[in-house]
Order: C-alpha cells, then structure tokens, then sequence
C-alpha cells in the first residue's frame, strides 16, 4: 500500500490493521509535516517505510507526485494500492478474501488497473458521534441508497473514462458543478513508466483496466470532520483553495451534523452497487 497523510492518527490505526488483515505485507508512506504523532506512529511499524515530505501538497498534485515517485522506486510492474486513511478496499459482505488472492484470479492477469468506486460513508447519528472508538465499518455503516451519478459527460483529462461522481456529496452541497466530487479512482494498480496519473487518480492514461470494479469505502464523515475541515480550510492546500471543505464548514455552523436522510440512507451492504460487486466475488 502506497500512501501520504498528514495528521492521520484518527484513522491510522484502523487503516493499517485493514490492510494487514486483507495480506498487506508493506506500506510505503509519505508524511506531509505531521504534527499529532503520525510520523512517530509510522516510524515504530515494522511492516512501514516512511518517507517525510514537507513542501505543499498543493504543489505535489495533491499528493499524487509524492505517491508516484514511491511506485515508480519501488513498485514498476508490481500490484499496489494508493489509498488515504479514510479509504477501505472491500469486495465481500463478509471480507473473507485476501488481496493477494483476489489479483491471482484470471481476470487480472493481462490488466494494468482496478477502478475503485469510492463509497462516501457515514453514521446514522450526529458525526461527532462515530468516534471509531471499534470499527468504522461498525459505526459509519450507511450510504446513499444509490450512492453515484453518471449525469457529467466529462470523460477525464485523456477523454477516455467514464465519470461516476459523490450523490452524498451533491446532496450535501447542491448546485455544484455536476463534474464535481468524482467517485471513482484507478487506485489499484502494476504501475508502469508510461502511466499518465491524473491529480487524486481518478483516471489514467495508457493502462489496461480489469473487467471487475471494486468498492473503496470512505470514511471521510466521522467525529473528527469539523476539525479536519477547519484545518484544512486553514492550510488550502486542497483543491480550488479547499473550496469544498468550506462549503462543508458552512454546513456545519449551521448545526447539520447529521447526514443520514430515512428516504436515501441504507445499509452500504444493502445498495445494489455493493450487491453488484459481492455477486462477482461469490462467482
């Protein structure tokens, strides 16, 4: 697993234990200036290669020049996941399978990449609620029923892509841009010299891509939200000057902590998308 954070202490636990349970054998991590005991944390895993950065991330193509440089290092020809903190791979209802032996079956042979489908997770009740005191898939366990759209005709930077973007994300801010908040990465991957990697790879150039989608579960949406957002927007580093974490501090001063609508939110495990993806597994 490939990664850079910064101040991630609040997932970091979750995510590490995650992967080493679906036969994650190493972590290539780049830190960004962490100041809440990240860089310590990682430096004492033994199964964890740190790398520190401290120039912006903005300027790092949000992170992606830090990741590639450690694929291209380290990991030409070879399946990696570039995942964040918040961000769970799954396939089963029940993760039973590993990683490993998932990309030993037929169908990912002869690909280059896996496209993810980021899945916005969340609580039933407030954020501040879902401390992830046991398991973020225990206490953010809900989705929007149909949890993507596909109205953008945006087809990524090489024009070759589909476009799935957040229905959360919309809903929770409406009158965005309907090419923002897009859902999808190409995360998994063999990396190769050649590969074109958009910002937050949520496409890619010149890569085979496998038959089979798999589920990036994100847990964005937990008590530490308002914090994040109010550094965030502090630092804008993120995109657009962190226009989104704004918007969502605008949210939030309003007192809408609760993302959970009775008409729109099931069981992630419920949605027909997740249902999709575990039919493939099971076959």
């Amino acid at each position: 697993v490939v990664s850079c954070m910064r101040n991630e202490m609040f997932m970091l636990p979750h995510f590490l234990a995650h992967y080493r349970k679906l036969g994650v054998g190493a972590f290539l991590i780049a830190d960004n200036s962490s100041d809440d005991g990240t860089l310590e944390y990682l430096a004492d895993q033994p199964d964890v290669a740190v790398f520190s950065v401290d120039t912006d991330y903005r300027f790092a193509r949000y992170g992606v020049a830090w990741q590639q440089a450690l694929l291209a290092a380290y990991r030409v020809d070879k399946w990696s996941l570039v995942a964040d903190a918040d961000e769970l791979l799954a396939w089963q209802a029940e993760q039973l399978q590993t990683l490993p032996n998932l990309l030993s079956e037929p169908e990912f042979a002869t690909a280059k990449a896996v496209r993810l489908l980021m899945l916005d997770m969340y609580p039933k009740g407030p954020l501040e609620d879902a401390t992830f005191s046991e398991s973020p898939f225990g206490e953010a366990a809900y989705c929007d029923r149909v949890p993507f759209l596909t109205n953008t005709p945006y087809r990524g930077p090489f024009s070759d892509q589909p476009t799935w973007t957040s229905a959360l994300r919309h809903r929770l801010l409406p009158g965005a841009r309907p090419d923002l908040f897009v859902a999808q990465k190409l995360a998994l991957l063999r990396y190769q010299p050649w590969m074109r990697l958009a910002a937050g790879l949520h496409y890619i150039g010149d890569a085979q891509l496998a038959p089979r989608d798999l589920i990036l579960a994100h847990f964005k949406y937990n008590a530490e939200f308002r914090r994040k957002a109010q550094a965030e927007v502090a630092r804008g580093q993120h995109f657009n000057n962190a226009e989104e974490y704004q918007k969502y501090l605008a949210l939030l001063s309003e007192g809408r902590s609760v993302l959970f609508d009775p008409d729109l939110s099931v069981r992630w495990t419920e949605t027909a998308f997740a249902q999709s993806i575990f039919a493939k597994a099971a076959n």
